[in-house]
């Protein structure tokens, strides 16, 4: 039988084209089957990201596990894992619990999923506990009921560049929490936290982390629960673009890429002012929605105000999302 012609290129080529179906994991386990060779090849790239998404208590679900947890050539692979809770049972909870504790080079880290699988406070702390954590580069929080004192657990991993967090938590005032704990992490350079906090809780949150440079997040403003569920994202306050320019100068020299987004609420009122960012020096990236710049009735182009003096001279690109069909 002729030989492949991959097989005729050099190790380094062969694993840069058999990296392009790192997404195809199908194609990556026929291949891993056709020798020994591409076997080792392939390995890396089937092992490094982990997707727990499948039901618990299947038995096939318990042998995969097993395997990277009894082999530490598997778990020293995997870079990556993605747990999406369903239900479980507390032999769920133990399997797991113990893959955590085994995974030393895990770089990225992705909570989703349903939120009573998250319940046991146990289970959401007892890997911080462990060495294990203290590679995390990365960590995605979403749909999951965290306290604020969870997120800050997470936030303190010594070596976290990235945070992107969606939490239920039971205070607003996450600054205070950070505060309290003394709280500064100079390794974070992304913080994604969706929800909307009052300027200065904004303000005082991204000053614990003076590396920082990408943010996402809502619209800076305060709002309150109302009796009918219909109503729980009405807003109690105006909304105030030109109060993103109270963030301080330190922020404001640090941001290359700056994401607001307003969805689903309704402000009281209008201040009339617009969002200034022209003394954010290091700014590439915005997106902002419309009404940072633009009042309802100037949704036309021939009723929209020059905005260029409000942006800063650095800026590469810019999204102004239309909150208006």
């Amino acid at each position: 039988m002729p030989k492949s012609p991959l097989l005729t290129l050099p190790i380094e080529a062969q694993s840069e084209i058999v990296s392009y179906l790192i997404h195809e994991k199908p194609c990556l386990y026929n291949l891993a089957l056709q020798s020994r060779h591409l076997s080792e090849i392939v390995r890396p790239l089937l092992f490094r990201c982990v997707c727990l998404n499948q039901s618990f208590g299947k038995r096939t679900f318990y042998l995969f596990l097993r395997s990277i947890i009894e082999s530490r050539l598997l778990a020293s692979l995997v870079r990556e894992l993605k747990l999406e809770g369903r239900e479980a049972k507390q032999k769920d909870y133990d399997t797991i619990e113990l893959l955590l504790t085994k995974l030393d080079c895990l770089k990225r880290l992705k909570l989703s999923g349903s939120s009573n699988f998250y319940q046991p406070a146990a289970f959401r702390h007892r890997f911080l506990a462990t060495g294990a954590a203290d590679s995390l580069l990365s960590v995605s929080v979403d749909n999951v009921d965290f306290s604020s004192e969870d997120l800050v657990k997470y936030i303190s991993l010594p070596h976290l560049e990235s945070l992107s967090s969606l939490p239920y938590t039971k205070t607003s005032n996450l600054h205070k929490v950070f505060d309290s704990r003394h709280l500064s992490n100079s390794t974070l350079r992304k913080l994604e936290i969706f929800r909307h906090l009052s300027i200065s809780s904004l303000r005082d949150l991204l000053d614990c982390f003076p590396n920082i440079t990408s943010v996402t997040t809502y619209l800076p403003g305060r709002f309150r629960y109302f009796e009918d569920e219909r109503e729980w994202h009405r807003f109690s306050e105006a909304l105030a673009p030109s109060a993103i320019s109270q963030l301080s100068d330190r922020t404001k020299s640090k941001l290359t890429d700056l994401i607001l987004v307003d969805e689903n609420v309704w402000w009281a009122s209008h201040d009339e002012s617009r969002m200034d960012l022209s003394r954010f020096t290091s700014l590439k990236r915005l997106e902002v929605p419309s009404l940072c710049y633009f009042l309802k009735d100037e949704m036309t182009p021939s009723k929209m105000k020059d905005i260029t003096h409000l942006l800063p001279s650095s800026l590469e690109s810019l999204k102004v999302q239309s909150q208006f069909q």
